[in-house]
């Protein structure tokens, strides 16, 4: 392959491998979709006007099921 035709941009930062195998990767959003209801979980956030309160990640691989991940977001003042 002539070096010219690299993608230089592809290689500037690297590559890393975090987890290999991964089976199972999930991500759920914990928020209110309108102001008439109580938070819960959902399975995506379009179209959303707010930020939720919150994400999970699930992570599964051969070697086991990982603890959920839970990070709470900061609160963004509605406009």
């Amino acid at each position: 392959a002539d070096p010219r035709d690299e993608d230089l941009a592809a290689v500037a930062f690297g590559t890393t491998v975090l987890l290999e195998r991964v089976q199972d990767f999930q991500i759920s959003y914990f928020g209110v979709r309108d102001r008439n209801t109580e938070p819960e979980w959902y399975e995506d956030w379009l179209e959303q006007t707010r930020t939720p309160i919150a994400v999970r990640v699930r992570l599964t691989t051969p070697a086991q099921t990982w603890p959920d991940m839970l990070v709470r977001l900061p609160e963004v003042p509605q406009t």
